[in-house]
């Protein structure tokens, strides 16, 4: 059975995430314990284990708000997808039981671009669970916490800015190609796929720039880009 704190803690992600909590928007104790369904101490709990993952701030006397979005950040962010997740693809083309990406393969590839058409969210949800399984693959429990709240962050970023149809349709091919060198037990051309794929969301993610009235972007936009020379 799932604990108030789980139900709160689950459907409030789900809310930051789906955008329907704003950033900068106040998290009052009172009102989400009535949405969830809950009280105001699972709540409570939910918002430092929401806090801890960087989705919500606690301000001492002013409360919790929902984080908001800077360039800076996701600019660190990326530095952290690009040094973490062509490690956690590579580890998983190690796997023995590698085998187990096969159904996630054959659903990418036979309804991954129609998905996009009919139905975005559930797109997402396979991308979701291709990343799972390659965590679960890559078998190391401190890498998966880590890059799960870099991926949970740049999807609540990229869910705010809307859809890039256009985008979508490139990341089929690039997570095919990645996965299909994960079934073949090709580590090292599996890490630079996911390399090149990370570089490609980085240029799209330029496109934030014009979004940050949506965003509530921070006006410091100035960091260098994560894949520059200098940080490589």
């Amino acid at each position: 059975m799932v604990s108030q704190r789980d139900q709160a803690y689950e459907q409030m992600k789900s809310m930051i995430l789906g955008g329907d909590l704003k950033p900068g928007e106040p998290l009052r104790e009172q009102h989400l314990a009535t949405q969830t369904g809950t009280s105001r101490t699972p709540v409570r709990e939910a918002l430092h284990e929401l806090a801890r993952e960087g989705l919500a701030r606690l301000v001492p006397g002013r409360g919790a708000f929902v984080t908001e979005i800077a360039i800076p950040d996701l600019y660190e962010l990326f530095q952290l997808r690009d040094a973490l997740e062509p490690y956690a693809v590579q580890l998983a083309a190690w796997a023995d039981d590698r085998e187990r990406v096969i159904p996630l393969l054959e659903e990418l590839e036979e309804r991954g671009t129609s998905l996009i058409e009919e139905d975005v969210s559930s797109y997402y949800d396979l991308i979701a669970r291709l990343d799972a399984c390659t965590l679960e693959l890559a078998g190391n429990s401190r890498l998966s916490d880590y890059l799960t709240q870099v991926w949970t962050q740049i999807r609540r970023a990229r869910r705010l800015a809307g859809t890039n149809r256009e985008r979508l349709l490139e990341t089929v091919d690039e997570h095919t190609e990645i996965f299909r060198a994960i079934l073949e037990g090709d580590g090292d051309r599996a890490a630079e796929l996911s390399r090149e794929h990370v570089n490609r969301s980085l240029q799209h993610l330029s496109q934030l720039e014009l979004l940050r009235p949506r965003l509530r972007l921070s006006e410091n936009s100035g960091a260098p880009s994560p894949l520059s020379p200098r940080h490589r």
